[in-house]
């Protein structure tokens, strides 16, 4: 994040290891994000090689539930691609 160094430091620290609990993690706040400021998000590790892209879709089924596509990247391929309910 050129913006926010702690934050590129921290995402790039958390994706830096294999698809798998820290990219969880990352994916998780990229998706929350996503659905409560109603935006794109995307996280990028340092080295670029694991990227989290989260998309707002609309409305969820509960109250003040958003749906979000999250997708994960490793070397520019794409290896997940949900679309879940992120409620508050």
């Amino acid at each position: 994040d050129k913006d926010n160094a702690w934050r590129g430091a921290a995402i790039g620290a958390a994706l830096g290891g294999v698809l798998g609990g820290g990219v969880t993690e990352i994916s998780t706040r990229a998706a929350r994000e996503a659905a409560r400021e109603n935006r794109p998000v995307a996280y990028q590790s340092n080295d670029g090689f694991q990227r989290v892209e989260a998309h707002p879709l609309g409305q969820g089924s509960g109250s003040g539930c958003r749906l979000v596509r999250e997708q994960i990247y490793q070397d520019g391929k794409l290896v997940r691609d949900e679309r879940i309910e992120v409620c508050p």
